[in-house]
């Protein structure tokens, strides 16, 4: 029996309630008698649910596979065949994104290939006809053969008793397996002389293109003329004597599909026709939902591509290499490949396929040519001998190879040549396998130890070194460069320690921050880009120190005086000692800087000790600064820190009579800024006002006799702002007045009668105002009176009799009116 497996392509087919109609194109060239025959192989046929209504929504099939057949009757084995389907009529089309064109690959003389197209079809109206047109060409797009057909569809009812679906049962695969699709039709009576067709699909939105119908082979049989064993028939007349009466009367048919698309699923919902008598019927369970099948998503291939070259390495041309092509299928299942390319390098050519090859010109359907470069194409779809796989085949958990030989001509220079291969399967192909051939003398890689210690990184910022690359060598280059060593291998094979240590692409290598002190050595590897392969390991010598700390140091001194400040004291080296002759006035000048001169402020100068003495300018007040580093013993210089020295105007803080201002601020009568701007609100004690001559601490401020009034402002007849603005109202003792020539304290305030006028205002006649008006009202004793002459304590106030006239009294005949 002849294989009848190939891939879908567009067809038409005709009339209503007929027979097929097995037309047959035959096509002579010249002498040899040359003939191609193509035939229908389904019903014209389709049927259409006249009891449904056709829209908004299909009910019933409307969807079909049309099969060719295509048979080589020339005498001689065929080119490499192509077959074009194409379909027209209104509601007519290819379906389930299929490609109209598919390939038969090459036909043995008296070989036939089938070949199926899905199609989708109108509803209405009855006796709609679509129109197919079939061309046969070669692998150069000679036509060697067209077919005309026409289908047409034809009104028809669901019943029980024509292929009702009894059971399915799919298995499926991954990509470049099948998907082995079992559907049961169970039949009633069948009378002789009709007709019955098998589908696998009936709904349109299957999808054709990534599950590829490539064989039907009839598994069970009740009908003597659908034989067990047939392959690639779906349509079936009954002859005389193979109707079947009564239920129960079953026909299995497997479906192949080959897996052409990773992940993709789809839903198929298989029926069964024909004419039974006089009556077009279907499928009656075709609508129901148990009888659609989904298609599970297609997994990834289980291949395994690797490439090879023997020899690696050619020191002459010219001169040829075999190259070999390992496909390893993992899966228990088969599996099978639509293709193989394979990127020929300049200006290398194909020569032949080795004779110890599993991929050969006879299971080929199409092979390079002698001398042939670029791209390679090994195509297979000759029949395999496992039914319906078309090479290249590849059993389970088996590997098969393409082996072939190249030419390397003269002109091919010396180098690494890369030859890239995939393989395809329907609409996938799979990610490159390569092999790399030398032509000429081995590339080399020498990577040279490297010291890096002259140059220390800092543990505290981290830093990066000098590349390795200086002494390396990549394949006679020195220094290497970054084009010749591989990016993607370079790396630090040991960091000896140094947590944290990277290599660049540029060969430099990177120490992170933070990283502890110390001398590392270092391991590295590079390959080269050429030939990623071919490396060296090499050690860099890495100095990590720790850099000293340099503090901002602050200072005072007063006007136009020298101070020496140890800026050095609060400054550290983690991993050493300080160089204390090292510090440098000015960082930002090339050189060590040891005095710098601040115009208008003062002159810095390092002592060599540690410590910088700041001269200040005459008359300098404010503050000055100035920025320094300092060295470790190690050479290894600090961060930039700042010296700021102070010169105040007012030097000496003291402040004696604690009214917020420094005794400097009120002799020189300036205010303290920081003093309230509001002298009455200072609290504490008694404001101050630095304008007032009696205030400043310069003059003494005693206030002798508690009157609010320091001894100052009753002198000089100067009131204290700070004191009541009326003396009557001052609190704790008598009131005074500055204006009173008696009240100040300059003059004597004995009071010797104590009769509350003091022996001044007793011997001027000046009447205290802090005393009683009325002096007959005074607490505490004999009232005086200032204008009675013998009351003052200036003239005696003797009382030899006691009778409380004074002698003066009696001997003036002036009585005191404070006596009886």
């Amino acid at each position: 029996m002849s294989r009848n497996y190939s891939y879908k392509t567009d067809t038409k087919l005709i009339a209503v309630k007929t027979r097929l109609l097995a037309l047959t194109f035959l096509l002579f060239f010249g002498s040899f008698g040359f003939s191609q025959t193509i035939t229908l192989k389904t019903s014209n046929t389709l049927i259409v649910d006249s009891n449904k209504p056709c829209l908004p929504d299909f009910d019933g099939p409307h969807a079909t596979y049309v099969s060719y057949e295509f048979c080589n009757n020339t005498g001689v084995t065929s080119s490499q065949l192509n077959a074009t389907f194409n379909i027209s009529g209104v509601g007519y089309s290819l379906g389930g994104n299929q490609a109209n064109n598919q390939s038969l690959g090459i036909l043995n003389d008296g070989e036939c290939k089938t070949l199926y197209w899905y199609i989708i079809y109108p509803c209405e109206p009855v006796g709609e006809i679509g129109n197919i047109t079939v061309t046969l060409e070669d692998e150069i797009g000679t036509v060697l053969g067209t077919q005309n057909d026409t289908v047409q569809i034809d009104s028809g009812i669901s019943a029980n008793a024509t292929g009702i679906l009894g059971g399915v049962n799919l298995t499926s695969g991954g990509i470049g397996q099948l998907s082995v699709f079992d559907v049961t039709y169970t039949f009633g009576t069948t009378q002789d002389n009709g007709d019955i067709s098998f589908q696998p699909v009936g709904n349109i939105d299957f999808d054709a293109e990534c599950f590829q119908l490539v064989g039907v082979e009839v598994l069970q049989s009740d009908f003597s003329c659908i034989t067990v064993g047939t392959l690639d028939e779906l349509y079936f007349q009954l002859l005389p004597g193979c109707g079947v009466s009564g239920s129960g009367n079953i026909v299995e048919a497997r479906y192949y599909f080959l897996n052409n698309c990773v992940g993709a699923n789809t839903n198929a919902q298989p029926y069964a026709y024909g004419l039974s008598g006089t009556q077009l019927k279907y499928t009656g369970n075709f609508d129901d939902p148990t009888s659609i099948t989904s298609f599970p998503p297609t997994a990834a291939p289980t291949l395994n591509l690797t490439k090879t070259v023997s020899p690696t390495n050619v020191l002459s041309v010219p001169n040829t290499a075999t190259y070999t092509i390992s496909i390893q299928n993992t899966s228990t299942d088969p599996s099978s490949l639509d293709a193989i390319a394979d990127d020929l390098p300049t200006p290398f050519t194909f020569n032949s396929i080795s004779g110890t090859s599993d991929i050969t010109a006879t299971n080929s359907t199409s092979i390079p040519s002698l001398s042939d470069a670029g791209t390679l194409s090994f195509v297979g779809g000759v029949d395999a001998a496992t039914y319906p796989y078309t090479e290249y085949f590849i059993p389970g958990n088996s590997t098969v190879q393409l082996i072939y030989t190249v030419d390397i001509p003269a002109t091919a220079t010396n180098g690494t040549y890369t030859n890239s291969a995939t393989y395809s399967i329907g609409t996938y192909t799979s990610p490159p396998a390569t092999a790399d051939l030398q032509v000429g003398p081995p590339p080399t890689i020498t990577a040279n130890n490297d010291d890096f210690s002259g140059s220390p990184v800092d543990a505290t910022t981290g830093g990066t070194t000098a590349t390795v690359f200086t002494n390396d060598d990549a394949d006679g280059t020195t220094p290497a460069t970054d084009a010749l060593i591989d990016d993607g291998t370079i790396a630090i094979s040991n960091d000896g320690g140094l947590t944290g240590v990277t290599i660049n692409t540029d060969g430099t290598i990177t120490v992170p921050a933070g990283a502890t002190p110390g001398t590392y050595t270092v391991e590295y590897t590079i390959c080269l880009e050429a030939d990623s392969s071919i490396c060296d390991t090499a050690t860099a010598i890495i100095e990590v120190f720790a850099s000293p700390v340099a503090n901002d140091d602050n200072s005072s001194t007063d006007l136009d005086t020298d101070v020496v400040i140890p800026i050095a004291d609060n400054d550290t080296d983690p991993d050493g000692s300080l160089d204390l002759g090292s510090i440098d006035l000015d960082p930002s000048t090339p050189g060590q800087q040891t005095s710098i001169i601040i115009p208008g402020e003062g002159t810095y100068t390092s002592n060599g000790d540690g410590t910088v003495t700041f001269d200040p300018e005459s008359g300098f007040t404010g503050t000055s600064t100035v920025t320094y580093t300092v060295d470790d013993t190690d050479g290894n210089t600090s961060n930039v820190a700042t010296i700021s020295v102070t010169v105040p105007l007012c030097p000496n803080g003291q402040d004696s009579d604690n009214d917020g201002l420094t005794d400097c601020e009120e002799t020189t009568g300036i205010d303290d800024p920081s003093t309230p701007e509001d002298p009455t609100t200072f609290p504490g004690g008694p404001t101050s006002d630095p304008n007032d001559p009696c205030d400043p601490i310069g003059i003494n401020t005693t206030d002798t006799d508690g009157d609010g009034l320091t001894d100052c402002e009753e002198t000089t007849g100067i009131d204290d702002p700070s004191t009541p603005e009326d003396p009557t109202t001052f609190p704790g003792g008598p009131t005074s007045d500055p204006n009173d020539p008696c009240d100040p304290i300059g003059i004597n305030t004995t009071d010797t009668d104590g009769d509350g006028l003091t022996d001044c205002e007793e011997t001027t006649g000046i009447d205290d105002p802090s005393t009683p008006e009325d002096p007959t009202t005074f607490p505490g004793g004999p009232t005086s009176d200032p204008n009675d002459p013998c009351d003052p304590i200036g003239i005696n106030t003797t009382d030899t009799d006691g009778d409380g006239l004074t002698d003066c009294e009696e001997t003036t005949g002036i009585d005191d009116p404070s006596t009886p």
